[in-house]
């Protein structure tokens, strides 16, 4: 049980590296090249943050709730 709650957890910090990333690339792009491209790159990244958003606050409340349970049948 605690492996599944820390494989959420990494999939979880995955997700939140990969935005960061979108983030540093958009960056790169407006200081290199196109501002169009750029603000398309980061149309892309707001909807997927809006996406995933429920999504990672759904495991984290099921995570959450499982470290509880697992809590109580522990002790």
């Amino acid at each position: 049980m605690r492996e599944l709650v820390n494989s959420i957890k990494l999939s979880i910090g995955t997700i939140k590296f990969l935005f960061i990333l979108n983030i540093l690339l958009i960056l790169y792009i407006m200081i290199s090249h196109s501002s169009i491209i750029a603000f398309n790159v980061w149309i892309i990244t707001v909807v997927q943050y809006f996406m995933f958003k429920d999504v990672i606050q759904t495991i984290v409340t099921n995570t959450e709730i499982s470290n509880h349970l697992l809590e109580s049948v522990l002790n």
